[in-house]
């Protein structure tokens, strides 16, 4: 029994055409790891709804980082188009040709920006380098269940991150979140962390009865993490 694959007709179309004017296909990157966002993170996040492309990785030295993306960013429209999926965002970048600028609009820090983006060409991804918690004396607890310390100027200048603490302890009901040792926590309620005292005052800000947004990294990417403070 023979197997076909369904692709956009103007995929197709594309593809046939590079075929017969190089001999190959090129395709585009952005330098970008994606993944969908969810329902309750977009309120949250102010959204209005769940779309766009979640930034969970920023490739070293690739055009995202160049154009000036973060992890934690949601590509919300492409040179004008509505982002619905990341899917969607994959196949728009991978079908527009290499060294072309795109205009992206961006949801970060509750408010929408502009950014312009040269694309560079589709290769294979090299891995990132994955950082561990330092063995330092360990930090006072706060309302979220997490212990935290600051990162040093070496771990920054691994990750690329200008901001953000290591958890290094983890209590509930961040563990019943999934939260782990090791953690990287950028930024609380669109608030970037600083560092270790900043973590702690934008906790202990945390709503009563409502639940808070972190934007963590764990080894190559980064997700948020929905956690509700102690005693609530």
């Amino acid at each position: 029994m023979g197997i076909s694959f369904a692709i956009p007709i103007e995929d197709a179309m594309r593809v046939a055409a590079q075929i017969k004017g190089s001999g190959h296909v090129t395709r585009g990157r952005m330098g970008v790891y994606l993944t969908d966002v969810e329902r309750d993170v977009a309120e949250s996040l102010g959204l209005p709804k769940a779309q766009g492309g979640f930034v969970g990785r920023i490739e070293r030295g690739g055009p995202a980082e160049h154009a000036g993306l973060r992890d934690g960013d949601i590509i919300l429209k492409f040179n004008g188009a509505g982002i619905e999926r990341s899917a969607q965002l994959r196949r728009l970048a991978a079908g527009t040709r290499p060294g072309t600028t795109v205009d992206l609009t961006v949801w970060r820090n509750g408010a929408a920006r502009q950014v312009a983006v040269t694309l560079a060409e589709l290769e294979p991804e090299r891995p990132a380098a994955r950082v561990q918690a330092p063995a330092r004396p360990a930090a006072a607890a706060n309302r979220l269940g997490v212990s935290v310390l600051d990162l040093t100027p070496a771990q920054k200048a691994e990750l690329g991150a200008r901001t953000g603490v290591v958890i290094e302890r983890v209590d509930s009901p961040a563990q019943q979140a999934g939260l782990r040792s090791g953690d990287i926590v950028l930024a609380i309620d669109n608030a970037d962390v600083a560092s270790a005292a900043a973590f702690a005052a934008l906790a202990d800000k945390a709503s009563a009865g409502k639940s808070s947004v972190l934007l963590v990294r764990r080894g190559d990417t980064s997700q948020f993490v929905m956690l509700r403070p102690a005693g609530q």
